[in-house]
């Protein structure tokens, strides 16, 4: 396999996922940053299934420590924080189900994939 994807941006984070994910810029940094790592790293090129399940696989996780959260709130009686957190899970929830945005990472592998290999 050849490194010639690093000559090339990595996938972007779809524009759904960040306009669903809005309220929490700190979550669109992380789903960004794992994108731009496994694009750089030894493994080479995602191709357009793997940048799925990795978003996927990212926002999984971040559901399962908003619920948490919301379950420590909970039972501390901290309805706000129970809102906030439920609020946000909400967000999370609905950007995993649309992971595969709206053409944005269909465009980008369709651009640059024959360039990766």
């Amino acid at each position: 396999m050849t490194r010639k994807h690093l000559n090339f941006p990595p996938p972007p984070v779809p524009r759904t996922v960040r306009e669903l994910l809005k309220d929490y810029p700190e979550l669109i940094e992380e789903l960004q940053d794992g994108l731009t790592k496994s694009h750089y790293g030894p493994l080479g090129a995602l191709n357009f299934d793997s940048a799925i399940w990795l978003l996927k696989d990212m926002l999984g996780g971040d559901l399962v420590d908003a619920h948490e959260q919301s379950d420590q709130a909970k039972a501390r009686g901290d309805q706000e924080t129970v809102r906030r957190a439920d609020e946000k899970a909400m967000a999370i929830a609905m950007a995993r189900l649309d992971a595969s945005g709206d053409g944005d990472l269909s465009s980008y592998f369709k651009t640059y994939e024959k360039d990766f290999q």
